[in-house]
């Protein structure tokens, strides 16, 4: 029973390696699409003309929401490591599995609002005329990207 006990945790520890080392890239690669994105970001800001009170209201919105986002981080790490240490115990713990995971899908409704809420903050410091032309930057931007 011990041996059978062993050879499926190291089944699992495998199975979850796998499947680490593949979220692992397409992490790096949204860590890295997320860096070109805030370029692409700044040069557009850059294109709309901002007044220096704007400059100063984005930049407030946006140190703020780096603050959440790392606070955040954080939290997920610690989730993270909560879980392998579930996924490697003697015996598996359904329920303490799914009240983690829930907590990780809140956590991640809660980011998805943080941001979406910072977008609209940004978007409100801008006048008809500059939204307006950063929707045209977006598509000019999209249409490039795609042709």
């Amino acid at each position: 029973m011990k041996q059978q006990t062993s050879f499926f945790t190291l089944i699992m520890t495998l199975g979850l390696l796998a499947l680490g080392s593949i979220a692992i890239p397409a992490q790096a690669q949204e860590h890295k699409g997320g860096c070109k994105h805030k370029e692409h970001m700044t040069q557009m800001m850059q294109q709309l003309d901002l007044t220096e009170e704007q400059h100063e209201a984005i930049h407030s919105i946006k140190s703020e929401l780096k603050q959440k986002k790392h606070e955040q981080k954080k939290a997920m790490k610690s989730i993270k490591h909560e879980m392998h240490q579930l996924v490697s115990a003697e015996e598996f713990d359904e329920n303490s599995v799914r009240a983690l995971a829930k907590k990780k899908a809140s956590m991640v409704e809660e980011m998805t609002m943080n941001m979406a809420k910072s977008m609209h903050q940004i978007l409100q410091q801008l006048t008809p005329e500059q939204r307006a032309k950063l929707e045209e930057l977006k598509k000019a931007k999209h249409k490039e990207k795609h042709s």
